[in-house]
This record gives structure tokens, sequence and C-alpha cells, in this order.
């Protein structure tokens, strides 16, 4: 989606997939990080820290005129076409703290399960304004 949206804004391929690779960049910081660090601090706040900065990120990204400041909220936010996001090691690290062993499995099950739901539902999601606003009929 975020592809889509800078295509609308009149950005060309070879600057989406640089603005793109910026985010992965942004990423793969987060987790060097949080293997560096997430154990010598408490791993709530690390989560908390990222998503503020992934938020940030998405406020600037929607209201930024320069390519340059886009670039900077991308990597800022960690901002990856494939999902997942930068925060994802540190919550998996601190869902292993919440249950037994014998328990793990289920559920990484589960959140894996409820992830992709999530992703599912807010896929359908970004349909809708554009149905709303469409005078073609729905088929």
């Amino acid at each position: 989606m975020t592809a889509i949206y800078l295509h609308v804004l009149g950005i060309d391929t070879v600057r989406i997939g640089l603005f793109l690779s910026a985010g992965i960049a942004g990423g793969a910081t987060y987790n060097v990080a949080t293997i560096l660090i997430g154990d010598a601090y408490d791993r709530r706040k690390l989560l908390v820290l990222f998503s503020f900065l992934m938020g940030v990120s998405a406020i600037v990204i929607a209201m930024a005129d320069s390519y340059g400041v886009l670039v900077a909220a991308a990597f800022l936010g960690g901002v990856s076409a494939g999902g997942g996001g930068a925060i994802q090691p540190l919550e998996q690290a601190a869902l292993a703290d919440t249950v037994p062993s014998q328990r793990r499995t289920d559920l990484y099950a589960v959140y894996g399960i409820v992830g992709s739901v999530a992703g599912a539902i807010g896929a359908l999601a970004a349909g809708v304004p554009l149905t709303i606003h469409s005078d073609a009929p729905i088929t």
C-alpha cells in the first residue's frame, strides 16, 4: 500500500524502491539495537519507544512534501513492504517470557493467526474509502 501511495504522489519507481530500502535499513537497525540492548533495558519501554517512533514516522510520511523527509521517515519508522515491522523480534522475545516453555508453540501459533487476520482485515479496510466514494456500483 505504501508503494501505491507514493506512486499516487507522483514518485517514480526507482525512488519508491529507495524509500522502501531506507525503511528496510531502518528496520534492520532496530533489529540490531534489539539484539544489542534488548535484554539490558525493559522490553516494554523499548516497545513503547519503537512504536512511538513508527507512529511519528507514519504522521511525517502522510504530511511530508519533500522526498528526503519521506526517506528519513521511512528509516525512522522501519517502513517495510513485507510487514512484520521493526519491533517484531522484541515482541516475540517479550512473548516468550509470558508463558511456560510447554505452551510457547501454542502462543506463537495464536500470535501468527491474530497477526494474519489483522493484516487481512487491514487490507480489506484499505479499500473501504474508495468503495464509499466511487461512483461505480459495487459488483
